[in-house]
């Protein structure tokens, strides 16, 4: 081969190059940026999750296992890098956390929206701004307003947390406990529409405070986008339970002495499809 063909071959390949890697740059700019939030469930420990408009990723910094769902399929894969695993199932069967559990509904797949709420104040935690609901029980939920994504990504993180169905990505979720003048309430101005049955609940709450949280948020930052962040693992071996992936082989062996003692068998499994 010539010199002056030589180099025109390099120059073509080098123009595929660049325009493989404006392709992907574009690709990822026009998937905007990545929320990523630092979050504490009460019963399983720390996480990084992370959400896109149409993909979310969650870490598990206590087990090690992660959580990658995203379009235009929005199917689960959970999987464990250290030893090479993965399981996997579609959304509508996901039912993550409370699987291990054992909080399995018998009746459908466990996972349901939350029930009717009130909004009784608004805000900005770590530079979020949210909304926040409550219900008849107590329960209240800070809803992020300021982060916007799909809501198969909203029902997949609430799934992998076992937390009700909401319309946006929760920020903190819990029960208030506190008591005050429903004359100074922020809580009894918001009920005005409802009936004095719902007024002698709501009247209950105290918004001033966090209450008994059950799900938080520790921080949030804005990221961008990378595809490569949210890439299936290839070349894992794929195990029959979400059990597998979501401990390490210590802490199920953890799992399995504290049931025995209790002289129980275990049958928390959690079966994925292939």
């Amino acid at each position: 081969m010539s010199g002056s063909a030589l180099l025109r071959l390099l120059c073509l390949a080098g123009f595929v190059i660049i325009s493989f890697c404006q392709t992907a740059l574009a690709a990822d700019k026009e998937c905007g940026n990545v929320w990523v939030l630092g979050q504490q469930h009460d019963q399983s420990g720390d996480f990084i999750v992370y959400i896109a408009p149409e993909a979310v990723k969650v870490v598990s910094l206590t087990n090690g296992g992660k959580m990658i769902a995203k379009g235009p399929d929005w199917r689960v894969v959970c999987f464990r890098p250290d030893d090479k695993i993965q399981w996997s199932t579609t959304l509508n069967t996901f039912q993550g956390l409370k699987s291990v559990a054992g909080g399995i509904s018998s009746s459908g797949d466990g996972y349901s929206m939350a029930p009717k709420m009130t909004k009784v104040s608004s805000g900005v935690d770590h530079g979020v701004a949210y909304s926040k609901f409550t219900d008849l029980q107590q329960h209240f939920y800070w809803l992020a307003d300021g982060i916007k994504t799909s809501p198969r990504a909203v029902e997949a993180l609430c799934r992998y947390f076992s937390l009700p169905g909401t319309c946006e990505i929760i920020l903190r979720a819990g029960q208030d406990v506190g008591r005050q003048d429903p004359k100074r309430s922020s809580v009894a101005t918001a009920a005005k529409k409802t009936n004095a049955w719902e007024m002698s609940n709501l009247i209950r709450y105290d918004v001033s405070h966090k209450g008994n949280l059950k799900f938080e948020t520790k921080s949030a930052k804005k990221i961008a986008y990378k595809a490569a962040d949210f890439e299936i693992p290839k070349g894992y071996k794929s195990v029959q339970t979400l059990t597998e992936v979501l401990f390490s082989k210590s802490q199920k062996s953890d799992i399995e002495d504290f049931i025995n003692d209790l002289g129980f068998t275990s049958t928390t499994k959690s079966k994925g499809d292939k």
